[in-house]
């Protein structure tokens, strides 16, 4: 965690091996998504108490994440590389709700809404 004001880093939060993408939920108790590469999983943290608060396992070398920020349906997109597929995770329940394959070897992902 770096402090945007002083540019120093003023915590660690341990997640699983080889974090790679983070993307952040809105709302009044925000929540970080932090693709493990090394994992095949995704540490949820706590952004109020900085603490992994759920690990959520997904395809192979997950990479990229994104956050569209549904008021009915909040989702995350997570790039699977080796799997060749998108793992979809709904953020109320933080459970894999849908897998969508892709070409070979997807990497970024962008939402908007």
């Amino acid at each position: 965690m770096i402090d945007t004001d002083s540019n120093t880093v003023i915590d660690t939060i341990p997640v699983g091996n080889n974090p790679v993408g983070v993307a952040i939920t809105g709302g009044f108790h925000p929540r970080a998504y932090v693709t493990n590469a090394g994992s095949d999983n995704v540490s949820v943290i706590d952004t109020d108490s900085n603490t992994v608060i759920d690990t959520i396992p997904v395809g192979n070398a997950p990479f990229g994440v994104a956050i569209v920020k549904d008021l009915f349906h909040p989702r995350a997109y997570v790039t699977n590389q080796f799997s060749n597929n998108v793992s979809v995770i709904d953020t109320d329940s933080n459970t894999v709700v849908d897998t969508i394959p892709v070409g070979p070897v997807p990497i970024g992902v962008d939402a908007e809404r």
